[in-house]
C-alpha cells in the first residue's frame, strides 16, 4: 500500500543517514590525523618456500617442534662447536649459540645492541611516533610503506566497517594541457570476459572464435591478431561469451594489471581482460592504448585489495585520460608506431 512505502522509504532514509552520519564522523577523525601511518608487512609464504626461508630471514628466528630442537631458534652466528675438539654435547652448543644469538640477532626489524640503527624497522616506527618523517631505506621498502590514516578507509563501502586496509588506495593524479575525461565519456560499451564452463567440452572442441588470454599480450607491439586458445560457436550461442569488435582496447585488470592491445580480429576474452569499445568520433583507439600501456602503476593505484589485484569495471569507467583532438590523437599514434617498429 501507499503507506507502507512512505513509512519502509522514512525507514530506509533514517539507516541510509545514521550510517552516513558514522562516516562523516571517522572521515572527520581521519583527516585531522596529519601524520602517516607505518604499514610494516611480513614477507608472503610462497608454496614453494616450504621452509619459509624468507620469513625467518624477516623475524630473525624460527620456531620448531622437532624433538630436542623445541622452540625458538634464533638466526645469528655459530660460535659453540659439538665436534670431536669441543667441550660441547650438540644439544650444549645449541643453546648456548641461541643464547648468544639473541643479543645479536639477523633481521631488519630491530637492533638488540642499538636501538636507533636507523637501517631497522625498529627506528622508523620509534621516529613516526615522535613526528619523525624517517626515510625509509632501499632495502626495507618491501617490508615498510607509509599511508595517509584516510586512504586506509573504504567509505565507499555501504557496510562500512571501520576496518583499516593495509593496502590503501592511492590518489591517481594526471597533469595534461587537454582536457582529463572520464573513460566512460568516450567508449561506447564497457565488457568483462567470460570462461565457458570447462567441463562442457562443446564449449571447446573447435576453434571457432578466437579466446583471448593474458599471456597472448605482447610488449613490443599493440595489435592482437592471433590467441592461443580458442572456444566453439555453441559457447557464443550459449551466451557463454561476448563477441568483441575489430579495433577494441583490450586491457588485463585481474593479476596482471596493464596489459593493454588494439583488436584486429573479432575474438572474446576471458574475465581478466576487460575490452572497451571505443567511440571513434572522440577516441583513436590506439592512442587510448598507448596511453594506458603508461598507466601500469595508476592503474595498479585504481585498488586497495590484499590479495589479488583487481580493477572493477566501475573504477575503470571512472579513470580519468587527457583528451587530445583527433588531428593530436594521430600524430601521437604516428609517433608510437614509430618506436615500437624500430624496436621490432
Amino acid at each position: 500500500t501507499e503507506k507502507k512505502e512512505e513509512i519502509e522509504k522514512s525507514e530506509l532514509v533514517k539507516y541510509i543517514r545514521l550510517i552516513e552520519k558514522d562516516k562523516f564522523y571517522y572521515f572527520c577523525l581521519a583527516y585531522k590525523n596529519f601524520s602517516d601511518v607505518v604499514i610494516v608487512k611480513s614477507p608472503s609464504k610462497k608454496k614453494e618456500d616450504k621452509g619459509s626461508k624468507e620469513i625467518k630471514k624477516f623475524l630473525g628466528y624460527s620456531w620448531s617442534g622437532a624433538k630436542g630442537k623445541e622452540g625458538i631458534q634464533y638466526v645469528g652466528q655459530t660460535i659453540y662447536k659439538s665436534d670431536d675438539d669441543s667441550e660441547f654435547d650438540k644439544d650444549d652448543a645449541r643453546i648456548l649459540n641461541n643464547i648468544s644469538n639473541l643479543s645479536n640477532i639477523h633481521t631488519p626489524l630491530y637492533n638488540p645492541q642499538n636501538s636507533d640503527d636507523t637501517s631497522k624497522i625498529n627506528k622508523i616506527i620509534k621516529d613516526n611516533f615522535e613526528g619523525i618523517k624517517t626515510i625509509i631505506p632501499t632495502e626495507l621498502e618491501a617490508f615498510v610503506s607509509r599511508a595517509k590514516l584516510i586512504d586506509m578507509l573504504d567509505f565507499s563501502r555501504v557496510d562500512f566497517n571501520k576496518a583499516l586496509s593495509l593496502t590503501p588506495s592511492k590518489k591517481v593524479e594526471i597533469e595534461s594541457q587537454y582536457p582529463l575525461v572520464k573513460v566512460e565519456t568516450i567508449i561506447t560499451k564497457l565488457i568483462n570476459g567470460s570462461t565457458p564452463s570447462k567441463i562442457e567440452d562443446s564449449y571447446w572442441n573447435s576453434n571457432d572464435i578466437n579466446w583471448l588470454t593474458t599471456p597472448d599480450f605482447s610488449d613490443e607491439k599493440i595489435y592482437i591478431s592471433n590467441t592461443s586458445q580458442f572456444v566453439s560457436k555453441k559457447a557464443f550461442d550459449d551466451k557463454k561469451v561476448s563477441i568483441i569488435p575489430i579495433n577494441s582496447v583490450v586491457l588485463t585488470c585481474t593479476a596482471t594489471i596493464g596489459k593493454v592491445g588494439v583488436t584486429k580480429i573479432e575474438l572474446t576474452t576471458n574475465q581478466q581482460i576487460n575490452s572497451l569499445i571505443c567511440d571513434i568520433s572522440k577516441v583513436i583507439p590506439e592512442f587510448l592504448a598507448y596511453f594506458l600501456k603508461t598507466q601500469k602503476e595508476n592503474l595498479e593505484n585504481l585498488t586497495s585489495n590484499s590479495g589479488v589485484k583487481h580493477i572493477n569495471m566501475g573504477m575503470l569507467n571512472n579513470f580519468k585520460i587527457p583528451l587530445p583532438p583527433l588531428k593530436i590523437q594521430e600524430e601521437i599514434v604516428k609517433e608510437c608506431q614509430k618506436v615500437d617498429d624500430e624496436v621490432q
